[in-house]
């Protein structure tokens, strides 16, 4: 038996409509990220002091990615500087070649000018050190 919707619920589906209108994002509440259609798959670790982001981001180039830190928000940004081969036809075509974008909200905010990254083999990784108290 299922349960009974209650106002949350739809406040909750009228959020997320209007967060994907403006965005043009899907957002996924239960895993606290915005996504697109295809998606950048991440481990996000709490290290006591930093968070470590691990990305997967294959056939990208590290000058191919951005990386954005705001407050709490994490946007990492990944599109193919010239996104189509010279060919005039071809007999398959299975290779995404869109713009990947992902976006995770961390459960606290961080100090974005002490982050760091490193990219290797389509691994992406970023360290984020929480805010310091002042």
């Amino acid at each position: 038996m299922s349960s009974p919707n209650t106002p949350y619920d739809d406040f909750d589906r009228i959020l997320d409509t209007l967060r994907t209108a403006l965005t043009g994002l899907p957002f996924a509440p239960e895993s606290n990220y915005l996504t697109s259609p295809t998606t950048i798959d991440l481990d996000v670790a709490d290290d006591s002091d930093e968070f470590v982001v691990t990305a997967d981001v294959p056939g990208f180039t590290k000058d191919e990615i951005e990386i954005t830190v705001s407050g709490n928000e994490l946007r990492i940004h990944a599109e193919h500087e010239d996104p189509y081969d010279s060919f005039d036809e071809y007999l398959l075509q299975e290779r995404n070649r869109d713009p990947e974008t992902r976006m995770y909200l961390l459960p606290e905010p961080v100090d974005p000018t002490r982050a760091s990254s490193r990219f290797n083999n389509g691994i992406l990784t970023i360290r984020l050190p929480k805010r310091r108290e002042e």
